[in-house]
């Protein structure tokens, strides 16, 4: 099972999100592979280390650069975890994306000291 680990799940436009992943590898033993990663025409590969059964073998991690233009969308980040050429488990993760909106010249809203909360 690959182990998403995010602080937070929604992002700014050209933000980067630190995700860290691990394997769990259930009765199992691992000999080692890699985690494959795609998401919007990015893509990559974090290396997985050796590990025995009923353990979690830890990544570096991936650090994710949202894109900087578009509209304010849900995206979908796929993982899937390759050991001697074989898929061994596999796992997605949505992303909210948001884009940044200039607020110069919009009306703004405020109510004095006294009525505040």
């Amino acid at each position: 099972m690959i182990v998403p680990k995010l602080k937070r799940c929604a992002g700014f436009a050209g933000e980067t999100l630190t995700i860290g992943l691990s394997l769990a590898t259930g009765g199992h033993s691992l000999a080692g592979g890699e985690v494959h990663w795609e998401v919007e025409g990015q893509s990559g590969r974090i290396p997985v280390p050796a590990a025995p059964a009923l353990s979690v073998a830890d990544t570096s991690g991936l650090r994710l650069v949202l894109p900087a233009l578009g509209p304010s969308r849900m995206m979908l980040l796929r993982l899937s975890a390759h050991v001697g050429g074989k898929v061994v488990a596999m796992n997605q993760v949505e992303i909210a994306l948001y884009r940044h909106v200039d607020a110069k010249g919009l009306p703004s809203v405020s109510a004095p000291e006294a009525l505040r909360p």
